[in-house]
């Protein structure tokens, strides 16, 4: 007998999930690129700088080369930091 409540949760994590995370350093035509899904949409990377967001754990830290520079020069205080936790819409 299969596991329908599985496959029913996963189902719903993917309806949760936001549908388009952009990355916040790249940019294609007029916009931020899109991120891809990965896992079920729980978690997004980018293909181009290999940005990695999780929507849901705002305890996360992305270690990818430019989130790095960016704490770099923000602890060497060469840096005005107006970011902030993101916040993304959860669908309803």
């Amino acid at each position: 007998m299969e596991n329908h409540a599985g496959l029913a949760e996963q189902a719903m994590l993917v309806l949760l999930a936001p549908s388009v995370i952009p990355c916040p350093y790249c940019v294609e035509a007029a916009s931020f690129k899109a991120m891809a899904p990965r896992a079920n949409g729980k978690w997004f990377l980018c293909a181009s700088c290999d940005h990695v967001v999780i929507p849901d754990n705002p305890d996360f830290v992305c270690r990818c080369s430019r989130c790095v520079q960016t704490e770099r020069l923000e602890r060497s205080g060469n840096f005005l930091s107006v970011r902030s936790a993101p916040v993304y819409p959860k669908a309803l």
